[in-house]
């Protein structure tokens, strides 16, 4: 997934209504949603950086790009309608 597909996700995720991104959310594993959570600020409002969020899962930064990258296919599945 290229930068300009992960910024789009994002964007388009975010504008979504509170109960689709609830219910996109719940489709992912916990350790996706608890990624794109921290780093996308949802929840406490508070965006983490990559270094805090793999500090909290006690995973390396890669694994957490890793994390993310899939959790960005599986949004974009769910934004597609599949």
């Amino acid at each position: 997934m290229t930068d300009d597909e992960i910024d789009l996700t994002h964007d388009t995720f975010i504008k979504l209504p509170g109960k689709r991104r609830e219910e996109i959310l719940e489709r992912l594993t916990g350790e996706e949603r608890g990624v794109i959570q921290m780093l996308w600020g949802l929840g406490d409002e508070h965006n983490y950086s990559l270094e805090e969020t793999a500090q909290v899962f006690q995973k390396t930064t890669f694994e957490i790009l890793e994390i993310l990258g899939e959790a960005h296919t599986h949004i974009g599945e769910a934004l597609d309608g599949r």
